[in-house]
This record gives C-alpha cells, sequence and structure tokens, in this order.
C-alpha cells in the first residue's frame, strides 16, 4: 500500500508541476498590417524553451507571393537596423499563408524574455516591400 501512496504522491506533483508549466508560458497575438497594404493577419508568439516561437496567419497577399518574416528592435515606423530571422513562406493561390517559426539571431534562439520587452516587432516582406507588421508588446 505504501508503493501505492508514493505512486500518487508522484503523480500529483507530476501534474501539478506541468500545470505550472504551462502557466508560465505566455503567448502574445499581434495584428500585422500595414496601412496601404491589404494584408491582414496574425502573429502568436510566446516562449518556446530556450527561444520565441511565432504562428503566422495571413491573408490578402498576391497569389504564391514569397514571403520572409523578420524580428527587429524599434516600432513599425522605426524599426532598428539589425534583425533576426522569424521564418518564410509562399503565399497559395488564394493569397493566404500560414507557417510557424523560431526566431533566430546569427542561428541562435532569441529569448521570450527579449522578445516581450516591449521594444520589438515583427514585419513580414514581400517583393522587398514591409507588407504588414505588428509590435510584440510588452508583458509584465
Amino acid at each position: 500500500m505504501g508503493g501505492m501512496k508514493t505512486l500518487i504522491a508522484i503523480l500529483v506533483v507530476g501534474l501539478a508541476t506541468a500545470g505550472a508549466a504551462l502557466a508560465v508560458n505566455p503567448t502574445e497575438t499581434v495584428e500585422v498590417k500595414v496601412a496601404g497594404s491589404p494584408v491582414t493577419g496574425t502573429a502568436t508568439a510566446g516562449a518556446a524553451g530556450k527561444g520565441t516561437r511565432v504562428v503566422f496567419k495571413l491573408r490578402g497577399l498576391e497569389a504564391d507571393a514569397k514571403l520572409r518574416a523578420v524580428f527587429h528592435a524599434g516600432t513599425c515606423a522605426r524599426p532598428g537596423a539589425s534583425f533576426a530571422d522569424a521564418g518564410s513562406a509562399v503565399a497559395d493561390a488564394k493569397g493566404i499563408a500560414s507557417w510557424t517559426a523560431t526566431i533566430r539571431f546569427h542561428g541562435a534562439p532569441v529569448s521570450w524574455k527579449t522578445a516581450a520587452d516591449g521594444g520589438h516587432l515583427l514585419a513580414v516582406v514581400s517583393g522587398g516591400k514591409v507588407v504588414g507588421c505588428g509590435v510584440i508588446p510588452g508583458m509584465s
């Protein structure tokens, strides 16, 4: 019977730990748009291990448009010069693109603490132009 109590105690602690881990994994959904662009959508960013994962969902793109997402310091009006890679995709025939990426700077993952400090943005580029942009709000 002592073994059963130990097993139950381990399961309870394990479930409590798993619940706590889920509770400390915040995400932030950012509207991705630029004035004058028909592109609309979202970028949902959150912690993923030591890095930040982003799920992009965009529409209003040109069919088969090649896209690249980048992570900058600054604002959409004044992005910083350096950037980190946030993945790429190709729009489908209806002008819709969805992809998931881990933000990487020189190959290393960018932490959620850095991404969600209130001073960074995600921009989506197609044909050399920014077609969507959103600032990741600061997390307290």
